[in-house]
């Protein structure tokens, strides 16, 4: 743990402001398997960092599926969507965003998953209104294996990079997040447990449990 100060937050969506992960741990070889194609065991780890667009070139590439990649797009958007009537923030998550948004510190997403997506997930929640800005890898021609989507959020919050926390779960983003100079919060979901050792000895805060933070601690004196 590393003392620094929030002034502006970063969020990624799923496996950080939502128990969502499970959708997209297997969602590849759910997808080939509903059309009866077997797929190798390191397909979902492979594609994992990838946007979904950038999945569905790999997939017909690969696998030498009939359909154009925007027609792939579309049936694995179909199959992953539904799933989120269902998801639900991570615990403390609504009151951090609360307290945050109590205490004037500007909030943004950034996110692989599809804009209407997280559009529609986060207005079910009652949480969409707590973010300025909500910025998708696909959109901006990006994965989070380069700081792009941080350094755009940065730039429409209007904080200091040192003092804009990157709230991530996943062990390469929390990697490049922390490697251009952000102060990284990184959030425990399944899903990453085994990266979580390494996630700790980059982030400024390593956390298991958003709910259990003394977050006052972290936040600008009250004026």
């Amino acid at each position: 743990m590393k003392e620094f100060l929030i002034r502006g937050a970063i969020f990624d969506m799923d496996g950080t402001l939502l128990d969502s992960m499970s959708i997209w741990e297997h969602y590849a070889s759910t997808y080939l398997r509903e059309r009866g194609i077997s797929a190798p065991p390191e397909l979902d780890t492979t594609i994992a960092t990838y946007t979904l667009a950038d999945a569905a070139v790999y997939l017909k590439e690969t696998f030498g599926l009939p359909e154009s990649p925007a027609e792939l797009l579309k049936g694995i958007d179909r199959s992953t969507s539904a799933l989120y009537e269902t998801v639900l923030p991570k615990r403390g998550i609504p009151e951090l965003l609360a307290l945050f948004r109590e205490r004037g510190i500007p909030m943004a997403v950034a996110t692989l998953t599809d804009r209407h997506v997280v559009e529609r997930t986060l207005s079910r929640l009652g949480l969409i209104d707590y973010f300025s800005h909500i910025f998708i890898c696909a959109e901006l021609g990006v994965r989070k294996d380069t700081p792009v989507i941080y350094d755009t959020a940065l730039r429409a919050l209007g904080t200091r990079r040192e003092e804009t926390a990157v709230f991530e779960d996943a062990w390469y983003a929390i990697k490049t997040a922390s490697a251009a100079g952000y102060p990284v919060v990184a959030i425990h979901d399944p899903s990453s447990d085994r990266h979580f050792a390494k996630a700790e000895l980059v982030s400024a805060l390593a956390v298991r449990d958003v709910a259990a933070v003394p977050w006052e601690r972290y936040l600008p004196e009250k004026s």
